[in-house]
């Protein structure tokens, strides 16, 4: 693989990330400063980006289809940063204490999934009442994985499909 192919891949990989943070941001710029304006506008990008991030992530899915002739290679190259980040956050919140976290890792690993919790939190009211914020971004992790994983099999029947003619 080359190496601009490789920055490309890194790039689509960490654009959830870069928006998800830009996003917290401006919420805390908004709390900070008290402003209803930039709060409205945060409130206004979240509830577009939950569509796009689902949309966007399917399409990484068939990205990653396509970028290497190992299959499983590039389902395993498209879910690495996902993989990292989640086992990153199940250390930092299962199994470290609140006064021995490290905030970097918190924050990082906390902003990669931001577009998914509405759909987390949709997901977990279906079977009960009491919102866990752990368990909530565990279940939109899932919920990521699982968008992925659904773009790259279907480009996958695609590509099977249109060899096969």
């Amino acid at each position: 693989m080359s190496k601009r192919k490789l920055i490309k891949y890194i790039i689509i990989v960490l654009i959830p990330f870069i928006i998800d943070y830009g996003i917290n941001i401006m919420i805390g710029y908004g709390l900070e400063t008290n402003s209803d304006i930039i709060m409205n506008a945060s409130g206004f990008i979240v509830a577009i980006w939950k569509y796009v991030c689902l949309f966007y992530w399917f399409w990484v899915g068939t990205v990653f289809a396509n970028s290497m002739k190992n299959k499983y290679l590039g389902f395993i190259l498209g879910n690495i940063v996902w993989l990292i980040l989640f086992c990153l956050y199940i250390w930092q919140f299962c199994y470290v204490g609140d006064e021995a976290r490290n905030s970097l890792i918190a924050i990082i690993s906390q902003n990669y999934i931001l577009g998914f919790l509405p759909w987390a939190t949709k997901i977990t009211n279906l079977f009960t009442n009491t919102i866990n914020g752990t368990n909530l971004i565990i279940t939109a992790y899932i919920i990521m994985l699982v968008i992925f994983t659904g773009g790259y099999i279907t480009k996958l029947m695609y590509l099977r499909k249109s060899t096969a003619k």
